[in-house]
C-alpha cells in the first residue's frame, strides 16, 4: 500500500491586488510516496499553479490543510501520484542495476602471512599487503640482526 505526504514549503503570492492582497498564485511542495509494506519511499519537490478563485481566503487565516487540499485537488496531482508510486515500484523491483565491471572490483585480501626463517633468509608464504610484507620483513631482519649480536 502506498500512502502519500504533501509539505507545503513556500507559497507565491500576488501582492497588487487590493481586493485580494496576497492571493496565493502557486505553492511549491514535497510531496512523497512512501510504500507501507517494503517501506520504501520516494518524494519530489513541486510547484502547484492555481488560478484565482471564488473560495479566495485571507493569507492571515490559510491553514495548511487548506492548501494541501488545493494541491489534492489539483488536477495534475493524480499524475503526480502515477509517477511516484512508479518510482517505488523501480525501488522495489529494479529494472536496471549499477554495477562495478568485475576488473575493477578488487580481490580480497589475505592478511595471514607466514614468515619462516632459515639462518639469515626469512621467506614470507601467504598475501599480504605490500605495506604489511615490507614491515614484517624489517621486523625480522630487526630481530635477526638483535640475535646475531648478542651470540658473538
Amino acid at each position: 500500500m502506498i500512502n502519500y505526504t504533501i509539505k507545503v514549503n513556500q507559497l507565491t503570492c500576488v501582492v497588487n491586488n487590493p481586493e485580494r492582497p496576497n492571493d496565493v498564485k502557486n505553492v511549491q511542495v514535497l510531496v512523497t510516496a512512501h510504500d507501507t509494506e517494503n517501506n520504501v519511499s520516494h518524494g519530489r519537490w513541486c510547484v502547484f499553479w492555481f488560478n484565482p478563485s471564488d473560495s479566495f481566503i485571507n493569507f492571515d487565516d490559510l491553514t495548511e490543510s487548506d492548501v494541501v487540499s488545493w494541491v489534492e485537488s489539483h488536477e495534475f496531482y493524480p499524475v503526480l501520484q502515477a509517477e511516484l508510486a512508479d518510482e517505488v515500484s523501480r525501488l522495489v523491483n529494479p529494472v536496471e542495476v549499477s554495477k562495478t565491471p568485475p576488473w575493477l572490483i578488487p580481490e580480497p585480501v589475505n592478511t595471514a602471512t607466514t614468515a619462516t626463517v632459515t639462518g639469515t633468509t626469512v621467506q614470507l608464504t601467504g598475501r599480504s599487503v605490500d605495506v604489511q610484507e615490507v614491515y614484517l620483513r624489517s621486523l625480522i631482519y630487526q630481530i635477526l640482526d638483535e640475535i646475531n649480536s648478542t651470540t658473538v
